[in-house]
Parts: structure tokens; C-alpha cells; sequence
């Protein structure tokens, strides 16, 4: 038995309800989700007050109690929208107060997830009818407003409470402007009862269609306590009939509820014109006349729009067939006819005015700077049949408006000085040519070719402009180096880059850039100097200087440069740059400053007393022996020797010789280990030197130390023997035995010597 209670309880533990995982969101757009039935509803649906929860309590079945596990999804109305944001969203009660968050209140609001409230109700259901709302930002920002409506559940299963229609309050509105194509309106009725989800609507008795969420506007009202909703629906279409919608409420896990009445109204579109004709009068006067409409209800009124390349230019009305307009002969105009005085505007006709004057000028596209290229700008005006006869000035002017009005002087002149006319399919033309015999860049600009015309009634000035533009010629670099002779390191490199351009007659600019081992060399490379300026008119030079490292040997540089206007001219930029010109590349060699050697003379060991000289010799490596110079100095604890350094002692210095003389050698005071003879490496113009160092360990000779020492005194007969003993500084020892008489002693008679 205690086995069985203990089984029992972990089992009623288990199936206590919990707060469970958020729905998933909708991949765009906002929308409803009821978590108990695990399904999107739609807008203004209803449902009963019992489907919402606060916690997970349906099991993976959708069933409802404890006989197996919760699906893991949390049951209350949730309220979503893609947008990737925190805490979004606002619920409403029907009294248009906020439902308070926190899980506090028998109902309640949670926004702690991304992207969705929720709507939670706490065991209680009482009083909740009505219809909530719920404003939460789709993925753009922008508010959308969904409805719920909620019922007691007695209130929920009444199936003969049914939506209602005030087929009073129809109404019509034309929503479009009267030349769209089709017109746009809608019809608009109210709705009391239950709420309007599903809107389904024919035409002219023919099929029924559920009008989409797009085509179909609500707006709530409250009306006594209670709401009205106002239904519009969007047409989009131009049909003369019988349009009849009525609507039904999408009731959640139960059968929907379909109005028993329904909204009906009679669409009206006017008669169309017909026959749309133009004829022109002068110049500037276009008569429109047509046919006029069906017999319709009302007076019709009839619309014009006037479109030319430029959109719609003008728009009249009138209730007359005929209509005149100022239009210009130097354009098409697009005209279109519409009539209104029913419902809906009857259907569009249209008509054309060609263009009855046009003037063009053809010539090429642009010419390349070499002051060679000569051309022609030939300017074409062509009267259609229909303009009357007329008086015709033609004229070329330049950009400046000065007209030409020659044929042989200056650089550019006119073929001509009247225009050539023939016929061609029975049109008139003219033509009109000036002539460039060299093109400079001060000559670009926009050049135009006008005509005054004379129809007796009308005087107009067309134009054609025609913009000449050049392309500046692409320079000619090179790059040099401009440093002679062998290069050191520490020597200042001046590298040059020479641009001849094709001159040009206005103020230019010469864009200069170098590049070295590592890319492009700018201003602000403190290693490197750059200086550009014009050398004549035709040509430019840079120079780019630094000073050599032996990290630049073996390095490339290069210089690029294009030409363009220092400013516009006359008024158009219409001087194109040149590309830019690369030269070829300048190799830098810079050489090392090598280290001189330095020799001092072996004369043995002086003795003192004597006279002596130390001689120190520099010597340039053969590789710059013809352009170098060695000087040497003798130098004594590193100080720099003088003829006062110590007492008998001189020096001379000369050139890549020095000399220490000592008088009279002393040991005392001239034996010394630091002696140091420098030699110095300079090259004209090179900055850099280089040092290389000999030192000299002065010993003299002195009279030795002589001591002999006896053995113990012996017998006669016996071996007897003498130890002496020399102590010298330097030099070669050569020890000699004498007798008592002063006589060399020799070996024999038996002496030995070891």
C-alpha cells in the first residue's frame, strides 16, 4: 500500500500545469495565435473566453486535462508581429483601457518574449465580452491593430445571435482618381452584433469571392457600450452591375456565424466618348472634338489629360465636345478622354499629336584634343505637312549666345548663311552648318542651332543645343634619375618625371603621382619630398627626392600623370581629363661606404735613449681608391695626439700618413698599450664616413738584470756548478760566461754549458 501512495504522488506531480514555451512567430507580417488550439485565427474572429489560458494546460493531442503530458507550449492569445524587437505590443480591453502586465491581475499581459504579447487569463472569465484589440509594429515599424472578439461561453454557443447588417448605412466612394485604369472604390456598410471576419461578395449575380485582407478596411466605433464595425471593401474594376456582400463571424472550434441579410447597391459607369480627333490651327493652337457620351443619368463631364515627354503637363474639363489647348509644334503630346457623371468614369480614349516641328543637330560625339581634328555640327529642322506656310530664319550661336554670321572667318564658320531647304516625304526641311576647322579646348561648350518661325498667326523659336566636349590628349612621361655619378648611402637621390601634354589654350591641371618599392608615395611620407611645376607650356616636371638608404638599392620608381581643366568652361564641364600615362621605371643603386685599412710600421724594439718613430698608414679600398680619401691621426687613451700630449714626443699628420717622433725613448713614460692610430674614409659629397683603427703596444729595450747563484761548496774532484739568471723586457738574449780574467769561457777542459 505504501508503494501504490508513493507511485500516486510523483504522478500528480508530474501533471501540474506550467507557464510552457512561446508559439513560434510569423516569418513576416503580425498576426493572432490561439496557443490552446495551436492555430493562427483570423482578424476579428470570435472566440470563447475559456480558450484562453495562462499556462500550458493542453496536452500534444489538444485535448484538455491530466492524461498525459502538456505539449510544452504556453495556451494564451498571443499577439505577434516578425519584427525582431523586445517587449512590442499593446492589448485592449473593449472599454479601450490597457490590459494591465504582470501575472497580478485575473487577466493579464506578458511582453517579456521577442516579437509577441500575450494575452493570459488567470481562472476567471467573468465580464470579458467584447471585443479586444491588440497595436504591435510589423517588420517595418509600423502599427497594426488586430481584433478578437471574446464571449462568455454561453454567450460564444448561441447560435442564433447572428451578425447583422444596417442595410441603411451602405455607402459608396469613388477612391481612385477619374483616369486611373481600372477606377478604384469601395462600398462600406456597418455591422452590428457580432464582428465581421469573413466579407464574401458578388457581382452582377455571378460567383462569390471572400474578399482578402488586403481589399477589406474595418473600423471600430463604439456605439451604447457597445461597437460598431464599419466593413469597406476595395474594388478594383470598371463593371455596370448588381454588387451584393454580406458577412460571417469565423467562430473558433465551432461552426461560423453568416449574416441572414446582406448589403446591395447598384454600380453605375458612364457612357464612354468616341471618336477623340485633334486638328492643329497655328503653332501654338490644337482644337480636341469627339463624339459624345451614351445617354446616361446625369450631364456628363468630360476630362482631358495632356501628357508629353515630361509626364502629364495639363489636365481640363468641360461639358462641351470640343475643347481648344496651346500646345507646343516642337513636342508629342499623349492625350487621353475620360467622362464622369455615374458611379464610376467610363472608359479612357485616347488620341495623338505628333510632333509637327522638330529641329536636330548631328555630329560626333567627341573629339580627341589634337588640335588637328576639324568637323561638323549640322543642324536639321523639319516642318510636318500640316504646319501652314511659313516664314523660316534659321541660326547657329555659340556658347557665349553670340550668333556666327560668316562663312570664311575665325575657326568656326558657317557652310552657309541660309539654311538649305528640299522636301522630303512631304515634309519640309532645312539644314544649317558650321564648320570647325581646329578645335581648341576654350571651344567647348553648348553650341545652339535656333529657327524663328512665322505661320502668319503664331511666332515661336525652337532650339536644339549640342554640347562639344573633348578629350585632352594622354601625356607623354617619363622618369629619370637625376642624381649623377655613383650613389652612396646617406647621399640625397632627386628622381624626375617629365610630362609633355598637348597644349591646351585654357588653364590646366597636371595631376603628378610617384610610387616607390612600397606603392603609392603620398605628401605625407616624411621620407620622401615632392616638388611639381611647369616648365613651359607643353611641359611639366616633378621631382622626388630622399635620401638614399642602403634598403633602396636595387629599388624601382615610377611616375604617373593625366591633364585636365583647372575649371569649367563655359559653363559645362565638358573638358574630359586624359587617361593617365605611366612611365617606365628608374632603378636606384645605392653603394656602401666601405671601411679604410689601416697599417703601423714594425721596427722591432727601439732601446731606450734612442730616437724612434711610429708610422701609421690608411688605405682606401681599390673599388673607391680613385674618388676616396683616407686621413689618419694618432690618438693616445682616446684623446687626439698633440705635440703636448708627452714630454719628447712630436706628431705629424699628412694626409693618410701620421707619425709619432720620440726624441729619446724613455720607459718610464713612453711605454704604453694604447697607442691607437684612426683612419678615416670620406667621399666627396657623401655625408657618410667611415673609420677604421690600428693600436701599437710600445716596449724598449733595457740593460738586463743579471744574478748568479752557487751551488754548496764542493770538494776538489768534485762537480761544481753556477745558475745565471737574465731578466730582459725585449728583445733577443744572448748570454756569454767570462773568467775571472774577463775571458770568454767555451765548453771542454771540462765545463759545460746548458
Amino acid at each position: 500500500m505504501f508503494w501504490l501512495f508513493l507511485l500516486s504522488l510523483v504522478l500528480h506531480v508530474s501533471c501540474q500545469p506550467f507557464f510552457g514555451s512561446l508559439p513560434p512567430r510569423p516569418t513576416t507580417g503580425v498576426r493572432l495565435f490561439l496557443g490552446e488550439e495551436n492555430i493562427t485565427i483570423a482578424n476579428f474572429s470570435m472566440i470563447a473566453a475559456g480558450l484562453i489560458h495562462d499556462k500550458d494546460i493542453d496536452q500534444a493531442d489538444n485535448s484538455i486535462g491530466i492524461g498525459s503530458d502538456p505539449d510544452g507550449q504556453n495556451d494564451g492569445l498571443w499577439c505577434q508581429s516578425s519584427l525582431n524587437q523586445n517587449m512590442i505590443g499593446t492589448w485592449y480591453l473593449p472599454d479601450g483601457t490597457t490590459v494591465p502586465l504582470g501575472s497580478g491581475y485575473p487577466l493579464f499581459a506578458n511582453n517579456t518574449a521577442t516579437g509577441q504579447i500575450g494575452l493570459l487569463r488567470n481562472g476567471w472569465s467573468g465580464n470579458m465580452q467584447g471585443l479586444y484589440s491588440c497595436i504591435i509594429p510589423n517588420e517595418e515599424g509600423i502599427d497594426q491593430t488586430l481584433y478578437v472578439a471574446v464571449y462568455g461561453n454561453d454567450n460564444f454557443r448561441k447560435n442564433d445571435e447572428l451578425p447583422m447588417i444596417d442595410v441603411s448605412s451602405h455607402s459608396f466612394q469613388l477612391l481612385s482618381s477619374v483616369d486611373a485604369d481600372p477606377p478604384v472604390f469601395s462600398l462600406s456598410f456597418n455591422v452590428t452584433n457580432r464582428s465581421p471576419t469573413i466579407v464574401t461578395c458578388s457581382v452582377d449575380n455571378g460567383n462569390q469571392f471572400n474578399v482578402s485582407d488586403s481589399d477589406l478596411i474595418h473600423t471600430v466605433t463604439p456605439v451604447n457600450n457597445d461597437v460598431q464595425v464599419e466593413a469597406s471593401v476595395i474594388f478594383r474594376m470598371r463593371v455596370s452591375s448588381l454588387y451584393k456582400c454580406f458577412v460571417a463571424t469565423d467562430r473558433i472550434t465551432t461552426t461560423p456565424l453568416a449574416s441572414t441579410n446582406m448589403t446591395i447597391r447598384n454600380v453605375t459607369v458612364t457612357g464612354s466618348p468616341s471618336n477623340l480627333v485633334y486638328s492643329r490651327n497655328s503653332f501654338l493652337s490644337v482644337t480636341l472634338g469627339w463624339s459624345p457620351s451614351a445617354v446616361i443619368s446625369a450631364t456628363p463631364q468630360y476630362h482631358v489629360f495632356v501628357n508629353n515627354s515630361n509626364g502629364i503637363i495639363m489636365n481640363d474639363n468641360t461639358t462641351d465636345t470640343e475643347l481648344s489647348l496651346s500646345l507646343h509644334p516642337d513636342d508629342e503630346y499623349n492625350i487621353r478622354l475620360v467622362a464622369t457623371g455615374e458611379d464610376l468614369p467610363s472608359e479612357i480614349i485616347t488620341v495623338t499629336v505628333p510632333q509637327a516641328v522638330r529641329i536636330d543637330v548631328q555630329g560626333p560625339v567627341m573629339m580627341p584634343l589634337d588640335h588637328s581634328s576639324s568637323f561638323s555640327l549640322t543642324c536639321t529642322l523639319t516642318l510636318a505637312p500640316e504646319v501652314n506656310d511659313t516664314m523660316v530664319e534659321m541660326y547657329w550661336s555659340s556658347p557665349d549666345l553670340i550668333l556666327f554670321n560668316s562663312t570664311t572667318d575665325g575657326d568656326i564658320v558657317l557652310d552657309t548663311l541660309e539654311p538649305t531647304m528640299i522636301s522630303v516625304n512631304d515634309s519640309v526641311v532645312y539644314t544649317l552648318t558650321i564648320n570647325f576647322s581646329s578645335l581648341q579646348a576654350s571651344q567647348v561648350g553648348e553650341y545652339i542651332c535656333g529657327a524663328l518661325l512665322n505661320d502668319s498667326t503664331d511666332t515661336i523659336n525652337v532650339t536644339s543645343n549640342y554640347s562639344v566636349s573633348v578629350l585632352v590628349s594622354t601625356p607623354v612621361v617619363t622618369s629619370s634619375l637625376n642624381t649623377t655619378g655613383r650613389i652612396f648611402e646617406s647621399n640625397d637621390i632627386q628622381l624626375l618625371c617629365t610630362i609633355t601634354i598637348t597644349p591646351l589654350d585654357v588653364n590646366h591641371t597636371v595631376k603628378v603621382i610617384w610610387f616607390g618599392p612600397n606603392g603609392l608615395i603620398t605628401m605625407n611620407d616624411a621620407k620622401y619630398s615632392i616638388s611639381t611645376g611647369e616648365i613651359n607650356s607643353t611641359t611639366t616636371g616633378s621631382s622626388l627626392t630622399f635620401t638614399a638608404s642602403l634598403s633602396d638599392n636595387g629599388t624601382d620608381y615610377y611616375c604617373a600623370a593625366s591633364v585636365g581643366p583647372a575649371s569649367i568652361v563655359n559653363w559645362f564641364e565638358l573638358i574630359i581629363p586624359s587617361d593617365t600615362a605611366i612611365s617606365t621605371s628608374a632603378a636606384v643603386i645605392v653603394e656602401i661606404v666601405p671601411l679604410p685599412s689601416v697599417s703601423v710600421n714594425d721596427v722591432g724594439i727601439p732601446v731606450t735613449g734612442d730616437p724612434f718613430q711610429l708610422v701609421c698608414t690608411g688605405t682606401a679600398p681599390a673599388n673607391v681608391s680613385s674618388i676616396a680619401t683616407v686621413s689618419v691621426q694618432w690618438l693616445l687613451n682616446g684623446t687626439v695626439f698633440t705635440n703636448d700630449t708627452l714630454e719628447g714626443v712630436t706628431v705629424t699628420n699628412s694626409g693618410s700618413m701620421a707619425t709619432l717622433s720620440f726624441s729619446s725613448l724613455n720607459a718610464s713614460t713612453h711605454e704604453r698599450d694604447d697607442y691607437t692610430c684612426v683612419a678615416t674614409l670620406s667621399i666627396p659629397d657623401v655625408p657618410t664616413t667611415k673609420t677604421a683603427s690600428a693600436t701599437n703596444n710600445l716596449l724598449t729595450l733595457t740593460n738586463p738584470m743579471v744574478s748568479v747563484f752557487a751551488s754548496q761548496p764542493v770538494f776538489a774532484g768534485q762537480s761544481y756548478s753556477l745558475n745565471c739568471t737574465v731578466t730582459i723586457v725585449g728583445g733577443d738574449l744572448n748570454i756569454t760566461w767570462l773568467d775571472g780574467n774577463g775571458n770568454e769561457l767555451t765548453e771542454g777542459n771540462e765545463i759545460n754549458m746548458i
